[in-house]
């Protein structure tokens, strides 16, 4: 279930809808699959957790409607890259917080999940490439305002700052995370 990619918050432009593209679509065919893409609100318009929220009430429509979408309700996954990585992180978060649906797992490709933007990645891309740090800090504070990289800001938000949770490693879904070299969003 992807959420759309995470510049989208920002620039307002919007994906166009299923199919996403010819090679996914074949992809999806060939394994068998069903992809749910959830449309949310936008910031800075609709700040945090405007987005988290969206997110989630179609990750549970989907849930729920999964035996007239021809889904195995035991085999749904969340995914997304980019700020849609951090959404896809945040609804597994909230499925387990909120006994929501279970997952299988989390696919979160170059996923926007610390607001900090202070990682050695986050400086190596200072003014390089169309996604550098100062596009991360914009969109961030577009999501959180003025409290981007504080200490109120919440884990549902920004995942990357969730540290010591007392909640056992085993009831997080797996998860496959990647990130480019080219990313301010890796961690080294």
């Amino acid at each position: 279930m992807p959420c759309e990619e995470g510049e989208k918050n920002v620039t307002r432009s919007a994906c166009p809808p299923p199919p996403f593209d010819p090679e996914l679509e074949a992809a999806l065919a060939e394994l068998g699959l069903v992809a749910v893409s959830v449309e949310y609100r936008l910031a800075p318009e609709h700040p945090h957790p405007a987005q988290i929220e969206d997110c989630y009430a179609g990750l549970t429509w989907t849930a729920e409607h999964a035996g007239e979408l021809g889904i195995d309700p035991g085999r749904i996954i969340v995914a997304g890259v980019s700020a849609g990585g951090g959404l896809a992180a945040a609804m597994a978060l909230l499925a387990r917080d909120r006994g929501g649906p279970a997952l299988a797992g989390q696919m979160l490709l170059c996923p926007m999940l610390d607001d900090r933007n202070d990682t050695p990645s986050a400086h190596q891309m200072a003014g390089r490439g169309v996604w550098d740090r100062t596009a991360n800090e914009t969109a961030w504070n577009a999501v959180l305002g003025e409290a981007r990289g504080g200490p109120e800001v919440s884990c549902y938000a920004a995942r990357g700052t969730v540290r010591g949770s007392s909640v056992p490693r085993r009831s997080h879904p797996p998860r496959h995370l990647s990130a480019r070299l080219g990313s301010p969003h890796r961690r080294r």
